[in-house]
This record gives C-alpha cells, structure tokens and sequence, in this order.
C-alpha cells in the first residue's frame, strides 16, 4: 500500500483518535473517546479514580478500560494478490502505533544511518509499505511489515493524480466534534454497561453519535508540486468506501474491529 497526503491543501494526511472497546459481565462499551478533540471523557475520569486507589484488582480493570489509539490515512493499493481488485483503488486505513513508528522511521531516520528524510504521506518522493501480517493469540500483528522508498506515484501524472485526490477522503470529518457523543450521555451508557456510577461533568458539549471507519505528524506536499483539488474536490467526503479485507487493526491496545467483532457475537 502507499500512504497518501491530504485532500485538501491546508489539511493533514492522517488523524489521531482515542476510543474505548471494553466488556463487563455479558455487555459491551465501545465509543470514542472525547479526550481526542480535548474534551472530558467519564471512563476516563472513572480510570483515573480506581488507578488512585493503589488496588492491583483496579489497576487491572483500568488496564481493559483504558484508551485505544488508531491512526486513520488515505492509501492506496499498490499489490493485492488475494484481492486484485482492490489494485488502484483509494482506502481510508486505520492502523496503530506500530505502523506509525514505520512511517516515523523515514520522517526521521537514525543519523548513523545516513539516509535522507522522507515524506511517506507524499505523492512524489513517497514510501510504499509492505503489510506482512501474523496471528498472534486472537490479534492480528504487523511487526514484521517493511517500509520501503517510492518514487513519484504515476511517474507524476497531472491526471491520474487528480483521480486519485477525487477518490480520497478529508480525514478531518473524524475528530469533527459531532463524532463524539456528549459527556452525560457517555457516563449513561458507562454506568449501564459497568453498573456503576460514572463521574459527572459540568462541560456537556452537544455533538452526535460517531461514524465508524469501514476498512480496507508529516509534511504535506508543497503546493507547486500538487495538482490543485478542485471546488468539486473540496466538498465533504462521502461515506468511506469499503476496505479490502486484508486490512486491520496491528496490536492488542488497536484492534477496535476485534472488539467490534466480538460484541456483535455477543
């Protein structure tokens, strides 16, 4: 896969959200996580007063309780030969912690090592990944995939660059606020699935439930060397496109899809 830059000029080529995929007893908990945008979160205030207990059994349910980071980024799909039609087609990707520290590792290469910075994220000068994925107990693992260097995508086609940014999402649509549901109502639900109380909040931001992301910090590209995105380019995204199935989550403190998966068997 190659990672993409932003759709729109002054915008950013991938995302950062918290959430929280948990089960007490025979319910589950998965909601993103307010502290994302800055806002007050009641399992995470709820966290914050076991692990102050000192207790070994709290810090434990801290422990299943606590945030989940993912990454989400336009990719494109360089090889697939499970699924070649998914070849040349634009994903929204969301991944973890390990993944990104790949990417890092070119954004900013070990001097000893002498290798020049890259921009991952770039349609020109970019890097391509390859996802090498193992079973590891019931999580799926990326530990072994490789980041390579890549030349200009297309050899710098004008057109088929403009196709490409068409296709693409604005990664910004999830951490607008209205993809996070309000401090009351998530304490609610907290209390319904721990029974028990969840802290309160004087701050109640009014927002809207959250859109998930269906499947398959770096530098954007300087303008003069991008196809400018039209008006028609600039409009919000649409729902993101279905993800090949080779995609997921990279580690167990990730893959939100697993808790999902479990919850609907449930």
């Amino acid at each position: 896969i190659r990672f993409l830059p932003s759709k729109l000029e002054d915008g950013v080529p991938f995302v950062k959200v918290f959430n929280h995929g948990f089960k007490a007893g025979s319910k589950w908990f998965i909601e993103n996580c307010p502290t994302t945008i800055g806002g007050q979160c009641p399992v995470c205030e709820a966290n914050s007063e076991l692990w102050n207990t000192g207790l070994e059994s709290n810090k434990k349910i801290v422990s299943s309780r606590k945030r989940k980071l993912r990454y989400i980024s336009n990719i494109i799909v360089i090889k697939d030969p499970k699924n070649p039609e998914n070849e040349g087609k634009v994903f929204l990707f969301s991944y973890g912690q390990k993944i990104f520290e790949k990417l890092e590792s070119i954004m900013n290469p070990p001097e000893q090592y002498g290798e020049e910075p890259r921009d991952p994220f770039g349609f020109f000068d970019g890097a391509i990944m390859k996802l090498k994925i193992k079973k590891q107990g019931d999580f799926r693992n990326y530990d072994d995939s490789v980041v390579e260097a890549a030349q200009d995508l297309y050899d710098g086609d004008e057109d088929k660059l403009s196709e490409v940014l068409e296709a693409m999402h604005d990664v910004n649509e999830f951490i607008a606020p209205s993809q996070f549901k309000a401090f009351d109502v998530l304490a609610k639900e907290f209390a319904k699935v721990t029974g028990t109380p969840a802290p309160s909040s004087n701050e109640v931001p009014a927002s809207t439930p959250a859109t998930n992301v269906r499947e398959y910090s770096a530098p954007v590209e300087p303008k003069a060397s991008r196809p400018e995105p039209s008006q028609e380019q600039r409009k919000p995204a649409p729902e993101p496109a279905e993800a090949p199935a080779s995609s997921g989550e990279d580690d167990d403190d990730d893959d939100l899809a697993y808790f999902r998966q479990l919850a609907a068997k449930a």
